[in-house]
């Protein structure tokens, strides 16, 4: 229940009658509009006298003040605008006489025509050390011999052009020579004329302009042009110069100088905030000026001012020309008569004032009695008491004074009496409204407090009867639903939720109500971001006597806790798949290093054409499959160790292609290209293999679940700007790119977001693992590359893998050289015997002599009783009884310089700290290939200084 504010607890009292106002006296009315009327007529003639002094009068032809001020500022612009005129012509012209007689000296130089004649021969560019210093030589030369006449005109520096190469071979700035002049607009106007050329540019980024004149350079011999001399004129000087014409006249006046397309020339005194450079001019009179017409005339400028301009064109080719305009400000030339007004309205205006007060002051005399009389009336109808009207005297003012005052004390007494009648009925009025108030006050209070409860909650509160309609829901509940504040006691479920829903929520609720006691459901709701699970509660409440019991809801969101879960288990399995890969990665590395080592030893006896030598070459194959594999699981399961180092990808990604093009079906055609040959990648090769496999593998997938289509691998190099950069957030620069596109079904956009997920797949059972992408997309952020996905249901999809770029430098596969051969005497120790007996084989092909163990002990007791006749030592890491790094420390004990390897399966087990605290001198995992063991064999023992 709610209540109006307008009850409150008050007094009540009986308000007196509110009477109309009375009208307001007109004693002398006539008199006082006599004097108002006189006031603004006296005003009327003084402004328009004061007008006529200044503007004259039209119609007879009287020139006022304002006109002569107009006129005599525009004979002194047109004046010195025709000066400014005579003289920038004249500085120009003579200026571009000493640009033509320099440019005829330099062309009889001898050093200039050598230099200008070698450059047109050669062709040469700036990267011979000799045409350096050669060219640096002559410049000191000019530099002495012109700078300080070119100052003295006015010139600020000079530079001479070879037109072969568009070099500065000379220049009063060294750090000049041997750039590229970029201003071509200067060039082809020189290169057009044949003679003296002048355009304006940007100086040095400041805020100035200057005047770039050339002249041609020319082969005396055969007149072709050789080079152009260039020389800087600062407009800046002119500037104050032209100035000074304005002495002693205007504060606002400025000259401007436009080009033939309106861009400013010069400072000028009045700059934007962004700088005189940057301002342009649209009035037509500027425009005007740079196209040949000159003249006077009025309007406003750049700075919205209105201002006087006298134009002049300056013509100095007749292919291009300025526009030089001398401007003032309209306010300024005017201001004597602005502040001849300004003093002549202010008098006419305090005149007028004091008479106004004069006339006021006489008139409220002679009415004073009557408006004593009307502010009492007034009082005693707002409700004021014990009034009386200060009249004494015998006119007729005083005697309705006096009577006015008889008749006050008359209702006085009788309002006196009323007021006793009222305060008794008004105080027992007071007391019931008042507890009235107080209960009213404290429902509000609770209504509000469970107001703030409800729509401050997190979770979504309803009400609803035993029909099933709301009653009442909380803002959360609302928000989720788009429900209307307006519209809750106007809905059930079937407005909101779907047939099969609402028969579902109404059991639900009819248990709840049945029961009596709370019952808890998980129920998902869609909302924008997707679907939400909710923990609803719902328990009956208690109605009125008779009446069937309201049900109530609450429901919290639980979405994130089910993720969390979700996670948790996700992050399980990621452990376990590491223990597993872990757990088997040694066992398994020892059996595929005795399938390589025999592999490789059974193809080195047969012949290089025959078909044993193929199946060696498939077991090889395989073994590197099976060795991929495991690291792929270690990577994921980060106990892989991240090995980096530059190689040449272009042998890794042939082999790559060969390897997968063998092993594809037949009825899936596999195109690829290769179009980078050079670069090399920082990272693994195995990893880059790893790469190809499986975005090649999920093509062909995809390619046979819709029965055709085939495969195109591009293999190139790109450069990528800074915007394609940002997009792929990684840096601009050159990047090999990996397209792998196919003509499967495609990727839908839903899981799109996913595809990168770890375990997540759309493969059916037995076909996909849900880690060959999320690998992938690894290795290539590790490498600090990018990825990126097209695809379209129904045409296939394309990954493109951008891999960092580096220069080329020395590269070869291993399988290209031929063994490292060696020689001495080798401890090797493992408790695998059969890889004991293939490290016998390899090391004896390679020319060692080798001493194997099974037993760390036996090895260990061998060494102590003869421990100068080992050139090298190497052991597996983890055996029974004692491991590698164990043996190793024992027998560097003895023997500290004696070089030590470890051989083991798992990559992450001996990190490079590691190996330099224990004396390490390289690590061989397994499986370890001949031409690997040979070149690790022949680098530690030359680091050692054996043979």
């Amino acid at each position: 229940m709610t209540m109006d504010k307008s009850a409150e607890p008050m007094e009540i009292i009986n308000p007196p009658r509110q009477e109309a106002p009375l009208p307001r006296p007109r004693v002398l009315g006539l008199e006082v509009r006599f004097i108002g009327l006189i006031s603004f007529l006296s005003l009327w003639v003084f402004v328009s006298a004061l007008l006529i002094l200044l503007y004259g009068l039209p119609w007879v032809g009287y020139p006022g003040w304002v006109d002569r001020e107009y006129s005599r500022a525009m004979q002194t612009l047109d004046r010195l605008a025709n000066v400014q005129k005579d003289y920038l012509i004249r500085i120009i012209q003579d200026h571009l006489q000493q640009t033509h007689l320099l440019a005829t000296t330099l062309q009889r130089d001898e050093v200039v025509h050598s230099i200008l004649t070698s450059g047109v021969n050669q062709q040469s560019q700036w990267r011979h050390e000799s045409r350096q210093q050669a060219w640096i030589a002559a410049n000191e030369k000019f530099y002495h011999f012109f700078m300080p006449s070119l100052q003295n005109l006015g010139f600020r520096n000079y530079r001479v052009v070879e037109m072969a190469t568009r070099q500065i071979i000379l220049s009063g700035t060294p750090e000049e020579i041997g750039q590229l002049w970029q201003n071509e607009r200067l060039l082809r106007g020189v290169m057009a004329t044949g003679k003296v050329y002048a355009l304006p540019e940007s100086w040095e980024g400041k805020n100035d302009n200057i005047l770039a004149m050339a002249a041609v350079i020319k082969s005396e011999d055969t007149a072709t042009i050789q080079g152009v001399v260039i020389l800087d004129f600062p407009l800046a000087r002119q500037r104050w110069t032209l100035q000074k014409t304005f002495e002693n006249q205007w504060v606002s006046s400025e000259t401007i100088i436009l080009s033939q397309e309106g861009e400013h020339l010069n400072a000028v005194v009045f700059p934007f905030q962004e700088g005189a450079m940057s301002r342009r001019f649209e009035h037509p009179v500027f425009a005007m000026s740079a196209k040949g017409h000159e003249g006077v005339g009025d309007g406003v400028d750049d700075r919205n001012n209105e201002v006087l301009m006298a134009y002049r064109h300056l013509r100095l080719y007749p292919e291009w020309g300025w526009g030089l305009v001398a401007k003032v400000d309209l306010g300024e030339v005017l201001e004597p008569v602005y502040r001849v007004i300004r003093l002549a309205l202010g008098i006419g205006l305090v005149a007028l004032f004091l008479f106004i007060i004069a006339t006021s002051l006489f008139t409220r005399r002679l009415t004073r009695p009557l408006r004593q009389l009307t502010a009492v009336a007034h009082r005693v109808a707002a409700g004021e008491r014990q009034l009386t009207v200060p009249l004494q005297g015998r006119d007729e003012m005083a005697l309705l004074g006096q009577a006015m005052n008889r008749l006050l004390a008359t209702i006085e007494r009788q309002l006196a009496e009323l007021e006793e009648r009222v305060a008794e009925r008004t105080l027992e009025l007071s007391t019931q409204l008042r507890a009235r108030y107080h209960t009213e006050q404290l429902l509000r209070e609770s209504q509000a407090r469970f107001g703030a409860i409800l729509d401050n909650t997190n979770s979504i509160i309803y009400l609803k009867d035993s029909q099933g309609n709301y009653l009442l829901a909380n803002r959360r509940f609302r928000q989720v639903f788009g429900v209307g504040e307006s519209e809750v006691d106007m809905f059930t479920d079937a407005h909101i939720f779907p047939p099969e829903t609402v028969e579902t929520l109404r059991q639900k609720d009819l248990d709840a109500l049945y029961r009596a006691e709370p019952s808890e459901s998980e129920e998902l709701f869609p909302q924008a971001d997707g679907v939400h699970t909710y923990l609803m509660v719902r328990f009956p409440l208690p109605e009125k006597q008779g009446s069937m019991p309201l049900l109530c809801g609450i429901g919290s969101d639980i979405t994130e806790r089910k993720r969390m879960e979700q996670r948790f288990r996700q992050s399980q399995k990621l452990e376990s798949i590491g223990t597993l890969a872990g757990g088997i990665s040694h066992d398994f590395n020892n059996i595929l290093a005795i399938i390589v080592g025999n592999a490789e030893l059974g193809g080195m006896v047969v012949e290089e054409e025959s078909e044993g030598k193929e199946c060696f070459d498939t077991i090889l194959d395989a073994a590197r499959r099976g060795r991929d594999l495991v690291n792929q699981l270690l990577t994921f399961s980060r106990q892989g160790e991240n090995v980096k180092e530059l190689f040449d990808p272009l042998p890794v990604v042939k082999e790559t292609m060969r390897f997968m093009r063998s092993t594809f079906p037949a009825t899936i055609p596999l195109h690829w290209s290769i179009g980078v040959q050079e670069g090399r990648l920082l990272g693994d090769p195995t990893r880059l293999q790893q790469i190809f496999m499986n975005l090649c593998t999920n093509a062909a997938q995809s390619v046979e679940e819709v029965g055709k289509g085939e495969i195109a691998v591009h293999w190139e190099k790109v450069f990528l700007d800074e915007r394609r950069g940002a997009e792929l957030r990684i840096l601009s620069g050159d990047y090999f790119c990996l397209t792998v596109s196919d003509q499967g079904k495609g990727i839908p956009s839903e899981v799109r977001d996913r595809l990168f997920d770890p375990f997540f797949t759309t493969k059916v059972v037995g076909r996909g693992t849900g880690l060959g992408l999320s690998v992938v997309h690894g290795i290539v952020s590790d490498w600090r590359g990018a990825m990126e996905v097209e695809s379209e249901l129904g045409k296939g999809a394309e990954f493109r893998v951008f891999l960092p770029w580096h220069p080329p430098g020395e590269a070869g596969s291993l399988e290209e050289r031929s063994l490292p051969l060696g020689q001495g005497r080798v401890l090797f120790v493992d408790d695998e015997p059969q890889v004991v007996e293939l490290m016998r084989r390899q090391l004896t092909m390679l020319g060692y002599d080798p001493v194997c163990f099974f037993d760390p002990e036996q090895a260990l007791a061998l060494y102590y009783s003869q421990p100068n006749s080992f050139e090298v030592v190497i052991s597996d890491h983890l055996m029974m009884g004692m491991n590698g790094l164990d043996l190793i420390a024992r027998i560097k004990s003895l023997r500290p310089e004696i070089p030590c390897i470890i051989s083991t399966g798992l990559r992450s087990v001996i990190t490079p700290q590691q190996q330099q605290e224990r004396g390490i001198a390289g690590v061989l995992y397994k499986p370890v290939g001949m031409m690997e063991l040979g070149m690790l064999l022949r680098r530690v023992l030359v680091l050692n200084g054996g043979s």
